[in-house]
């Protein structure tokens, strides 16, 4: 079995402009081979979050880091993504959604 090397999010350790560190860190774990980026950032409301989904799907761009978005389907949606494809891969995360990022 595949090895497979996640970053779980927390904006709020990031202190000011935690969004735009955000994205530079999974920009970075991206271009390091990360596998998978777990978006976890419950206390946002549904635009910012959609907003950072986006970033952070735009700053995998060409890798192959997936990023991945607990309990909303509609936001990974918003983001551009179509993540019901991917959700078979991850079998044991039933109310998550996956979004590829674009090659």
């Amino acid at each position: 079995m595949r090895q497979v090397v996640c970053m779980i999010t927390d904006r709020l350790r990031l202190g000011e402009a935690a969004d735009a560190a955000l994205v530079r860190r999974v920009a970075l774990a991206a271009r390091a081979g990360i596998h998978l980026v777990q978006i976890r950032e419950r206390d946002m409301p549904d635009g910012a979050l959609a907003r950072l989904v986006a970033a952070a799907v735009a700053a995998t761009h060409r890798t192959r880091t997936r990023i991945l978005v607990n309990d909303r389907l509609d936001v990974a949606i918003a983001a551009g993504e179509t993540p019901s494809s991917r959700l078979a891969r991850f079998p044991k995360m039933t109310e998550a959604a996956a979004c590829p990022s674009r090659r």
